[in-house]
């Protein structure tokens, strides 16, 4: 694996290298510092090392529809032979979402929240899935985002909640954990 970060700006993937080289490279455009990759290509080093492999995959957060970001996206990924989670939002998702994943073999549809609103009060952080508005309200939406990803996205759906702002209330999670029993609905 390489020591060095990416270049600064680069806005493509390299022609060879490792994977986490490859991903700092896509993700050097939005902040991303090269010190991290050069950490993570560190810490596979000794994993690869000790005779472990890590598993890693990618997550991209707001998937709503295809669109030439997302083709660039999968094709980094699938390059690469790094699996994808696209991070859908089940209110806004459009058709051109479950085509593009059903064209990937490297993607999986995960879902993020329901609609992707605030419904914190002015001056709180951003929250969808909090206290501030009733819990089976929040819950009801999961449920039915829930429905609608297994319909679109079938086999190609798993089953992570990925809270909008990664933030959820411990009894929007309590309560989800109850109306389902563990179950798929």
């Amino acid at each position: 694996m390489s020591a060095a970060g990416p270049p600064q700006g680069a806005n493509c993937a390299p022609s060879g290298g490792s994977a986490a080289v490859a991903l700092a490279n896509a993700t050097a455009s939005v902040g991303v510092h090269p010190n991290a990759w050069t950490r993570l290509d560190d810490e596979l080093d000794a994993w690869r090392a000790s005779g472990r492999r890590a598993t890693l995959w990618c997550r991209d957060d707001d998937a709503c529809r295809d669109g030439a970001a997302l083709r660039r996206l999968l094709g980094i990924a699938r390059a690469q032979d790094i699996p994808i989670a696209l991070a859908a939002i089940p209110a806004a998702l459009e058709p051109t979402l479950a085509d593009a994943i059903a064209e990937s073999a490297i993607a999986t549809a995960i879902q993020h929240g329901y609609a992707h609103r605030n419904h914190a009060p002015p001056g709180a952080r951003n929250c969808e899935l909090s206290a501030h508005r009733a819990v089976a309200e929040s819950v009801a939406e999961l449920v039915k985002g829930r429905v609608r990803l297994v319909r679109e996205f079938g086999a190609r759906f798993a089953a992570v909640l990925v809270p909008p702002w990664n933030r959820i209330d411990a009894e929007v999670v309590a309560r989800r954990i109850r109306v389902q029993g563990g179950r798929d609905p």
